[in-house]
Order: structure tokens, then sequence, then C-alpha cells
């Protein structure tokens, strides 16, 4: 059966190969569907196998599923509270260094305040101005 009856150029001809093969693919398609079916019934032994093949499948990927969840929660467990112990660490570090800075401050204010106070009462009683006792500073 000759399907096209004028000779084409090259391109045209191997274009017309192309539609007609693309339009008859799923015929073909179809057909080998239908070849396999016929086989698996005539061999219900073949089909069983199939099945309890895909069966024995999926009873190998769900425990390997299972385990592999199980193993994945047990490491996700152990970084959850290794975690935690890291940010009680740094939690408790941050801490103390605040008290430590925040004590060496109170400190450093408190002894400026006194040698501000005793300059003042030093002051009241031998007074002098501030611009000759900045010299004094500089030029001892």
């Amino acid at each position: 059966h000759i399907w096209f009856q004028n000779m084409l150029p090259p391109i045209n001809c191997a274009i017309a190969i192309f539609q007609k093969l693309a339009m008859e693919a799923p015929v073909y398609g179809w057909a080998a569907v239908r070849k396999v079916v016929e086989k698996v019934e005539e061999t219900p032994e073949f089909a069983i196998s199939c099945f309890y093949y895909c069966m024995d499948w999926t009873s190998a990927l769900f425990n390997n599923g299972w385990e592999f969840a199980s193993v994945a929660n047990e490491k996700l467990v152990e970084f959850s509270i290794f975690a935690f112990e890291r940010i009680v660490e740094f939690c408790i570090l941050a801490f103390e260094k605040i008290i430590e800075w925040s004590t060496n401050g109170g400190e450093t204010i408190k002894s400026t305040l006194e040698d501000g106070v005793k300059y003042y009462k030093n002051n009241q009683k031998n007074p002098r101005l501030f611009s000759e006792a900045y010299k004094q500073l500089i030029y001892q």
C-alpha cells in the first residue's frame, strides 16, 4: 500500500515519513499492549509472579523507608538535644559576661565619681581654677 502518490523533495519526504510514523505510533503501541495482555492471560502464573514481585518490592521499600525514617528521627533527636545544650551554654556564658561587664563598669563609674567627689571636696578646702589644675596635670 503506497501512502504517497507523488514524488516529493527529500525534506518534504522526510517530513511526510515522520508524520506518518507519528500518526501510526499510537496504533502500534496499542497493538503491543494488547499482545502483552494476551500473553499475561495465557500465563496466569506470570501475572501471579509479577503481583508477588511487586508486593515484595513494596514491602522492602516500606521497611527500608521505615528504617530510614526511624534512624533519621533518632539523629534529629540527638541533634536537637546537642543544639539545646549549646544554646543553654551560650546563654549562661552571655549572662556571666553581662554580669562581669556590668560589675566592671559599675566599679569604674564608682571610682570616677569618688575621684570627682574627692576633687570637689579638695577644691572646696583649697579653691583653685580648673585651668590651673589642668596646667598642673600637664606640666608635672
